[in-house]
């Protein structure tokens, strides 16, 4: 078996493109999605789903796999308004 990972944007195009490659390096992947989403890059895959949405903090932590801490995190790429991150 292999380490598990959460993604969150698994249902859109870099996001399902990204747990295809998980998947395909033996990740067992969980994906945390709202209600409302399109699952159809999802659909026939082996993707553990929870519901839920971080922007209404209906999701409970003990919901969410745990994730090792040395893993890697997402950042804004140099094109988001965002960039370069702030340093306060």
């Amino acid at each position: 078996m292999g380490e598990r990972v959460l993604v969150t944007g698994a249902t859109g195009f870099i996001g399902s493109h990204l747990v295809e490659e998980l998947l395909w390096k033996g990740y067992e992947v969980t994906a945390l999605i709202r209600p409302s989403s399109d699952l159809r890059w999802l659909r026939g895959k082996q993707v553990e789903f929870i519901y839920g949405d971080l922007r209404v903090e209906d999701v409970a932590p003990d919901d969410l796999p745990a994730v090792p801490e040395e893993a890697p995190a997402a950042a804004p790429a140099p094109s988001s308004p965002r960039w370069p991150p702030s340093t306060a």
